[in-house]
């Protein structure tokens, strides 16, 4: 798709350089003399290549001015659905993917509202595999944890985060390796940031009262 989109808008930048390249050689007269919708050619062409290249574009966006698009962990928050599947472990994930071939089979798992439901209604094996990607992440982060590499894994969480915005599993897991450095005041904020958004969670809720303990310890 990108090339396509590449290739579309090469095209268009060429006629526009051979249009002025025609204004400079008299073709419609001087360069000031240029039709009007000339320049909203131009300026045509530029925007298509904003578009084209948009991901480079907020990159550079971010270094220069400190953009944030919209698609921010602060701005952005995952379904519940996707965060379900990110608590899952990679064999209860393997039997969700198994099963979605399989209309007759049901993966029932813990809701907090509905006591049970079937976890592979609007699942789709996309959403799978994007949670097997940005668990692999996670993975590393909570291996780092054990080892006692607190400010590794805090640095791979927020990179997980990066792929699952607002994601409260990672959130927690943020504030809990904060707490286990002996900084509880600035994993604080990231817990009540979990436990808003799943204030239902037994984990979420321990890990809270944990290290509000440690601040009035």
């Amino acid at each position: 798709m990108l090339k396509r989109k590449v290739i579309f808008w090469g095209i268009i930048t060429l006629v526009g350089l051979l249009m002025l390249l025609s204004g400079y050689l008299g073709f419609y007269g001087t360069l000031g003399r240029t039709p009007s919708w000339f320049w909203l050619w131009i300026l045509s062409i530029a925007g298509g290549w904003v578009l084209v290249f948009w991901s480079s574009f907020k990159g550079l966006l971010r270094k220069v001015f400190g953009y944030r698009s919209s698609t921010s962990p602060e701005t952005r928050r995952l379904t519940r659905q996707q965060m379900d599947l990110l608590w899952m472990d990679r064999p209860g994930l393997a039997i969700l993917k198994a099963s979605l071939a399989n209309p007759d089979v049901a993966v029932v798992g813990s809701d907090d509202t509905l006591g049970l439901r079937d976890q592979r209604k609007g699942t789709r094996v996309q959403d799978i595999e994007w949670a097997e990607k940005v668990m692999t992440i996670a993975e590393q982060a909570a291996a780092a944890a054990e080892r006692g590499l607190h400010a590794t894994a805090v640095r791979l969480y927020k990179q997980a985060l990066e792929q699952a915005p607002e994601c409260d599993l990672y959130l927690m897991s943020i504030g809990a390796c904060y707490a286990r450095m002996g900084n509880p005041r600035e994993g604080l904020p990231t817990l009540e940031r979990a436990a808003k958004i799943n204030p239902n969670n037994d984990r979420i809720q321990r890990n809270l009262a944990a290290i509000r303990q440690m601040l009035r310890g």
